[in-house]
């Protein structure tokens, strides 16, 4: 068997035992039953079919449909979120520019999700007449200088093409998430939601990066080549000496030991 269908396969089992464990205590007073089954099986499914699908496109457009079906009956989309940005790795590739420009942008699992679970939330409550709250007038504010900063500084090292690229990796990895956040989850039920979620899908990372710490193996690097995703630059942070001969420092899904810490 494959490298990454037997990584698979200790990925479900590992996180079977987490949604064991978690569900009780989750859906006892914080997460509805409901939601703890569609967020559940919406990690599985993703998981099933990026492991299965051989391409990184076929992968990024089965796990966006899957996406799109499981949030028509979401009602706390961040919630949703905190559950699958973690259930991936963080892989970049880029979209074909179609020879007038080099490429359009670089996409990867938290980005498509963004695209396909972020935006039609923003979308709908941009369509919402209420005004916003007056207390985020200040937040909105430093945001919004945060993104003109950072557009101004690419801009006098960047190309054209490359600015445009920024906006859209400033507007995709954070204003999407900042403005569903702060418009969406406005009481604490839904705050207590969004944090379970959070803790239900670092739980099973943890999980995993203890079992990837344990057998000296990076279950999702093997990912790498049945996706056709270029190999990483390792460097030697991932090895830490010991008297034993060293051990290797996991990451699972994070792209790095210290995103995971």
């Amino acid at each position: 068997m494959r490298e990454h269908l037997v990584a698979l396969v200790y990925i479900l089992v590992i996180a079977g035992a987490c949604f064991l464990v978690m569900a009780k205590p989750l859906t006892a007073r914080i997460m509805a039953p409901a939601d703890f089954t569609r967020r559940r099986n919406l990690w599985l499914a993703i998981t099933v079919a990026t492991f299965l699908a051989h391409n990184f496109w076929l992968a990024m457009l089965a796990s966006a449909m899957i996406v799109g079906i499981g949030s028509r009956r979401e009602q706390n989309p961040v919630a949703m979120y905190c559950v699958l940005v973690f259930a991936l790795p963080q892989f970049d590739m880029q979209i074909s520019g179609f020879g007038v420009v080099n490429y359009l942008f670089e996409l990867n699992h938290p980005r498509m999700l963004a695209l396909v679970l972020l935006l039609p939330a923003a979308w709908r409550l941009a369509g919402r007449p209420k005004a916003p709250a007056p207390q985020l007038l200040i937040p909105d504010l430093l945001m919004a200088t945060y993104f003109g900063y950072v557009f101004v500084v690419n801009a006098t090292a960047d190309s054209v093409t490359g600015l445009m690229r920024s906006a859209v990796y400033i507007t995709l990895d954070h204003l999407l998430l900042y403005y569903v956040v702060t418009r969406s989850v406005l009481d604490q039920r839904r705050l207590l939601d969004v944090l379970a979620s959070f803790a239900m899908g670092v739980g099973i990372v943890g999980a995993v990066g203890a079992f990837e710490t344990m057998r000296n193996w990076l279950v999702y690097e093997s990912l790498r080549t049945p996706l056709g995703v270029p190999m990483a630059d390792m460097g030697t942070y991932l090895l830490r000496a010991t008297e034993d001969g060293g051990y290797l420092r996991a990451y699972v899904t994070m792209g790095h030991a210290i995103a995971l810490g």
